[in-house]
């Protein structure tokens, strides 16, 4: 999703979902194994919104989180700021 405001500010977003079926995991489950063996889903949603103050300037503002869960157990989550700027050329 994308929406921009003005030529100077813009708004992004984006939900990404990767998902298998625990019916089809469970005969390759691991016991005892890490959470990256026994991965069963993945889910992101992240934002952002930049800012050019001119015409080669930008600014940008970034959230994202990411959702973990495997074939047993609890779901692991993580969140991410981030800001960056940048130079057109």
């Amino acid at each position: 999703m994308k929406e921009r405001l003005s030529e100077r500010l813009e708004f992004n977003g984006a939900f990404g979902l990767d998902n298998e079926f625990a019916a089809e995991l469970r005969r390759y489950f691991v016991s005892g194994g890490t959470i990256f063996q026994n991965l069963a889903r993945n889910k992101t949603y992240t934002g952002n919104v930049i800012y050019s103050p001119s015409a080669y300037l930008m600014f940008s503002l970034e959230y994202r989180h990411l959702e973990s869960s495997p074939v047993k157990g609890f779901s692991s989550g993580s969140n991410v700021i981030g800001i960056a700027a940048g130079f057109k050329f």
